[in-house]
C-alpha cells in the first residue's frame, strides 16, 4: 500500500475525483482553515498536515491485523519520503513495526512468551530441552 492509497481508503478530506477539501481543525476540533486542492497533496509529493495529524495515526488503530501491518508500511513509506524516519522503530525479530512503549511487535511477543512458558515449564519438571529424546 503507498501513502496515497491510504489517503484514498481513510482520508475523509479526498473527494470521488481525487481533489482534496482542505479542511483542518484545531485542538477542539473546530475547522481552522478551509481551502480546496485540485488534486491531493500527496500525488504531488507535498507533505500533508491533515495526513499526518489524522490519517498516520488510525494506521496504529485498525483491528484487520493484515490491513493494519499493509497501512502502517504506507505510514513508514511517507515518513521515509519527507524525513521522519527517526520516529519508526523496528522488531528486532522480524523487522515489523513497533507500536509506542513496546519491544517486540504484538506477533514476535507472543512467540517469545511462549518459548520462555515453555522453556520455564521444562525446568520445573526437570526435563531440559537439549535432554528431550529425538524420535525416529
Amino acid at each position: 500500500m503507498t501513502p496515497l492509497q491510504l489517503a484514498v481508503l481513510k482520508c475523509p478530506n479526498r473527494n470521488s475525483d481525487g481533489s482534496c477539501e482542505g479542511v483542518r481543525y484545531d485542538d477542539r476540533h473546530t475547522p481552522i482553515s478551509c481551502f480546496s486542492y485540485p488534486c491531493c497533496l500527496l500525488a504531488e509529493g507535498t507533505p500533508c498536515n491533515y495526513y499526518e495529524d489524522n490519517v498516520c495515526p488510525v494506521a496504529d488503530i485498525e483491528s484487520d491485523p493484515v490491513l493494519q501491518k499493509a497501512m502502517q508500511a504506507a505510514v513508514y513509506k511517507y515518513r521515509m519520503a519527507h524525513g521522519w524516519v527517526a520516529a519508526i522503530r523496528r522488531c528486532p525479530d522480524c523487522n515489523g513495526m513497533l507500536a509506542k512503549h513496546r519491544k517486540y511487535c504484538l506477533e514476535c511477543s507472543g512467540k517469545r512468551k511462549r518459548s520462555t512458558w515453555k522453556e520455564s515449564k521444562r525446568r520445573n519438571r526437570g526435563v531440559l530441552s537439549t535432554d528431550v529424546p529425538k524420535t525416529q
